[in-house]
């Protein structure tokens, strides 16, 4: 499978792949971070909820809010251990009206501050309200602790004589950190796993497909090959039994009429009847060898192409019309795409001399993306439109279009730019393997047995 085509198929197949599980790790990191902070919050929660109702409520009675030492130094000696046995950093007692009845740093007890947003909904719900790292809000002890990376928990509980008060801790942050490395694994062998194991089970189907395709367009191509040189072989035969047979017959006639008119000199009306049948029968041999030299198929190898369009253009040009023929003296394709591009001068200048009444022709062909295109543009009538009168047609064009469909290409057959007719078609380039995707702009189409012949 050597087809550019092909080749290009397939990167494409295996880059959308690599593109796939590349957006799948990015929506999985982003994920475990997201589940890493919701654990994160639900095991401080746990935690802060633990150590407020268990021990910090039962250890609150009215000589605490009041402020006694003992009692103080009692609370403190219970919270410090279990502060450090539950992980957490620091813990705030507030009471209902913002005064700091504990702290773990000293400095802090009873002193006064608006309750955050925290606090207050913490005592609306009398239930744990957690803030992560960039949610928490600037307070008198968080500046005094100093640590904006920290967890924030803040429960709402009452204490040994049912008064409500608040519970306001702070826990490390590697905690998410530990919850990340967790899950980012489990969710990366399941996503990651489970989408490369679907790739996996596409590729066997896909490369069945790009085979079955390769081998269809081998098989187009050798049909249009075929094709093509039983054409060529066809018109060589119907050329050489025209040239054997009904042109030296006509010859023969001419030379005989010729004889008579010279016998004839004395009958006037005898010797014009015979002068009108030997230029008849002239006219009808100069036809019949210009037939013959349009049926033989010319060698387009090299600059083939180029001389086989200028001797195209060598019968308008003797018709009296301006012919200009821009053809590159060597184009990189092969005989089939060459013969095709020069069909389409040959039938687009056999329409611009038996309909356009054109005074200049102007023909093109270029290398174009994938192919070759060729343009015949002539300044005479255009396109007949809807409702008028048209010359009579053939299927010439309609044939050839559907010839260059079947290759992959496409014909059109337009009004040109400032007046005039355009035919313009795309013809592709076919190789020993098989024609490549055309990429010109515009879908392939023919020309409808209506336009011209």
């Amino acid at each position: 499978m050597d087809d550019p085509a092909i080749r290009k198929a397939q990167r494409r197949f295996l880059g959308l792949s690599a593109s796939a599980l590349a957006v799948v790790a990015a929506a999985v990191v982003l994920v475990s971070q997201h589940v890493a902070e919701e654990e994160a919050r639900r095991d401080a929660a746990s935690r802060a909820t633990g150590i407020a109702h268990g021990v910090a409520g039962p250890f609150v009675d009215e000589r605490v809010r009041d402020g006694s030492p003992r009692a103080l130094a009692h609370l403190s000696r219970v919270l410090d251990a279990r502060i450090a046995e539950g992980g957490l950093t620091h813990v705030v007692l507030w009471s209902t009206d913002g005064r700091i009845l504990w702290a773990d740093t000293g400095s802090l007890i009873g002193q006064r501050s608006t309750p955050s947003s925290g606090a207050i909904e913490a005592l609306r719900t009398m239930d744990s309200v957690v803030h992560l790292p960039g949610e928490r809000e600037e307070a008198a002890e968080q500046r005094e602790y100093g640590e904006e990376s920290q967890l924030e928990v803040y429960v709402g509980i009452r204490d040994a004589d049912g008064v409500p008060l608040v519970f306001e801790a702070y826990l490390p942050p590697d905690r998410i950190a530990v919850d990340r490395a967790a899950v980012l694994p489990q969710l990366l062998t399941v996503g990651l796993g489970s989408l490369l194991l679907f790739q996996l089970a596409l590729v066997p189907i896909a490369w069945l497909l790009v085979r079955r395709v390769d081998d269809a367009q081998r098989a187009r191509h050798r049909m249009l090959t075929q094709s093509a040189a039983t054409w060529g072989h066809q018109r060589r035969v119907l050329a050489q039994d025209l040239h054997d047979g009904v042109i030296q017959d006509l010859a023969a006639i001419g030379y005989g009429l010729s004889a008579i008119e010279a016998r004839v000199s004395e009958e006037p009306d005898l010797g014009n009847i015979t002068t009108r049948l030997r230029e008849a029968v002239g006219h009808a041999e100069e036809a019949l060898r210009t037939m013959v030299l349009d049926l033989i198929p010319p060698d387009l190898g090299g600059d083939g192409l180029a001389l086989a369009v200028e001797d195209l253009g060598q019968r308008p040009r003797a018709a009296g019309l301006d012919v200009t023929i821009d053809v590159p003296d060597q184009l990189p394709s092969s005989e089939t795409t060459l013969r095709l591009a020069y069909q389409v001068v040959r039938e687009g200048l056999r329409n611009v001399d038996k309909h356009a009444t054109a005074s200049c022709v102007t023909v093109r062909v270029v290398e174009h993306e994938s192919g070759l295109l060729v343009e015949v543009v002539d300044d005479g009538r255009g396109p007949v439109a809807d409702g008028g009168t048209a010359p009579a047609h053939g299927h010439g064009l309609a044939l050839l279009g559907s010839a260059l469909v079947d290759a992959g290409g496409w014909l059109r057959l337009e009004p040109a730019e400032g007046g005039g007719t355009a035919l313009r078609a795309g013809v592709p380039l076919l190789t020993d393997t098989g024609p490549e995707a055309w990429e010109g702009a515009g879908v392939a189409e023919t020309v409808s047995p209506g336009a011209e012949s």
